[in-house]
């Protein structure tokens, strides 16, 4: 159980809804095995004073009549409070682990994100974490229950009945309460680690192919994909059989083990009665009672699989969760540099690995605001590291990137992130609207309390980027859903969008990573003579492959195998 001990302070946290939902669960048992118990005995009693008529005049009905009616309305009342106080809990720790997970993922950078594909990113967050509601509702709850049950039929039948039949009932439920589900478990554990997995897969598949239906149905691979989804399917059917049938086995036993002890509670209790020790009645209620508290011992056949899809989902989700991020925020932050502190890059060198080759080497470069830099090169020659270096996404392996001669690495994060505006070649449009997309990069516009100046911030910047007409003539205008991804934009108009979020954030450095990527030439460079128009008295950092705006760089460097070489902008004929 290792691998969800990271997760149990998440659990106490909500300790008071989990325990009442236990006490609530064993109350609605408790009830459960007595109102079948009394009604046993009071039928039983009740036929056997009616045989005599001055007995059945002074049999009191209305005592155990009362019992089996509070007795059924607590049973029906508890299982409904039972049911409210237990997803409550569940669905109450499942959003605390989903906070918490998302929370980790936060500082790790995209170079630890990015060996995951994005359906199993998707999967941990979503089903992984759903399957952590078999740890409280699946395992915890029926385990403690039914032994609570058994606890409680044993001493009823100990009290009420007689010694020997409280034993026997007692190992037989001994047997289904520990026993069976240990015997599942040796088998289970792996069946059902096998259906995580293998739903993840499903899921992956499916999202790679949800999200890349474009490109193959143009490559003609759709059906291959197609294939891969099969395969992962059977797999996942298989596996769900293996549980099927643990399953069926250990409910066959539960229920063959509450056959048993229905039969040693009448043998035994015959053999009383015969014997004059025991009357019939009470023999009769010790039958029912064991057959009672097997209704809790049933569930707990299930927690075989339930354990072993949690286990698999709490390792995928704590292997994740535990990575130390690539950058950490300093214990004792410096004090933040002013807003127009220079941006140095001073003897940069990175490399990914710690005996890979250097990406980077030997970078000196300087951003101060209201001085434009453009950087060219092929790619892969280490434009969009040194990007990911300014914002401190990664940390040099050699030299160091200063803020007003303050090492980044002495700087809260948020304060590095609120000096750079980025826009980057894999920016991301929510699943929202154009104007909730936008505001993400101004929280402070969001809460305005006047909407109409807010929107007139917005559609300025959508001017800006180039795509305010467009977004004029849909008819929802900045209410347009923009899709999964901006599925509903094209893709030159969800570039243009992300650049609009861009310049909506109030920072004195902008850093645009392939800005007019996906758009036509005449667009690209009508866009790019606003930006620049825009981004006047701000440090600019323009990353790109396209010409627009090179003329109107105050520095433009080429960069080639990780080292920068100064171009002379009055001789750039190559990018005219």
């Amino acid at each position: 159980m290792r691998e969800v001990r990271p997760l149990l302070p998440l659990f106490r946290r909500h300790a008071a809804w989990l325990w009442a939902g236990g006490l609530l669960a064993l109350l609605t048992l408790a009830s459960s095995v007595a109102l079948l118990a009394l009604s046993g005995w009071f039928i039983t009693a009740a036929g056997l004073a009616g045989l005599s008529a001055a007995v059945a005049i002074s049999f009191d009905i209305f005592s155990p009549g009362a019992g089996v009616r509070l007795f059924a309305m607590s049973r029906t009342g508890g299982r409904y409070a039972e049911r409210l106080a237990t997803h409550e809990a569940t669905f109450r720790v499942l959003a605390e682990v989903r906070g918490w997970l998302f929370a980790r993922l936060i500082p790790l950078s995209p170079l630890q994100l990015g060996t995951l594909r994005g359906g199993d990113l998707l999967s941990r967050l979503t089903g992984d974490v759903d399957a952590l509601d078999g740890l409280y509702l699946r395992v915890l709850i029926p385990l403690a229950v039914a032994a609570g049950g058994a606890a409680l039929t044993v001493g009823l039948l100990w009290a009420l009945v007689e010694g020997t039949v409280a034993l026997a009932v007692g190992g037989l439920l001994a047997v289904g309460v520990i026993g069976v589900p240990l015997l599942a478990v040796r088998r289970g554990l792996r069946a059902g680690a096998a259906v995580t997995l293998e739903q993840a897969e499903v899921r992956t598949a499916l999202l790679d192919a949800l999200a890349g239906v474009a490109e193959l149905r143009a490559f003609g691979a759709d059906g291959r994909q197609r294939g891969v989804i099969a395969l992962r399917d059977n797999a996942l059917r298989d596996a769900q059989r293996r549980v099927s049938r643990l399953n069926g086995l250990a409910g066959a036993s539960t229920l063959f083990l509450s056959g048993l002890a229905a039969w040693s509670a009448l043998l035994l209790g015959g053999l009383l009665v015969e014997a004059g020790r025991l009357d019939g009645p009470l023999m009769v209620l010790g039958v029912l009672a064991a057959l009672a508290a097997f209704e809790a011992v049933a569930p707990v056949a299930g927690a075989s699989h339930a354990l072993g899809r949690l286990l698999a989902a709490a390792r995928r989700i704590t292997s994740l969760a535990e990575q130390p991020p690539l950058v950490a925020a300093p214990l004792a932050p410096a004090i933040p540099p002013p807003a127009d502190a220079p941006l140095v890059f001073e003897n940069v060198s990175f490399r990914y690995r710690a005996n890979g080759p250097e990406v980077l080497a030997g970078i000196d470069l300087a951003l101060t605001p209201g001085k434009r830099i453009a950087l060219i090169g092929e790619s892969g020659a280490g434009k969009s590291t040194l990007a990911a270096l300014a914002l401190r996404r990664l940390d040099p392996t050699g030299g160091r990137v200063s803020l007003g001669g303050v090492d980044l690495r002495s700087l809260h994060p948020a304060v590095v992130h609120s000096r750079i505006a980025w826009l980057s070649q894999r920016g991301h449009v929510f699943a929202d609207t154009l104007r909730a997309n936008l505001l993400l990069a101004a929280p402070d516009a969001a809460s305005d309390a006047a909407p109409d100046a807010r929107d007139d911030r917005l559609w300025h910047v959508l001017d800006q980027a180039g795509l305010a007409d467009t977004v004029r003539r849909l008819p929802d205008g900045l209410d347009t859903w923009a899709g999964e991804g901006g599925m509903r934009l094209s893709g030159g108009q969800a570039r243009r969008l992300l650049l609009a979020r861009v310049l909506l954030q109030d920072a004195p450095y902008v850093l645009l990573d392939e800005p007019t990527e996906g758009l036509d030439a005449i667009t690209a460079e009508r866009v790019m003579d606003r930006v620049l128009t825009v981004t006047e008295g701000k440090g600019l950092l323009l990353i790109t492959h396209q010409t627009f705006g090179l003329k109107r760089m105050d520095v433009v460097a080429s960069m080639e195998d990780g080292r920068i070489t100064i171009t002379n902008i009055n001789n750039l004929q190559q990018f005219a």
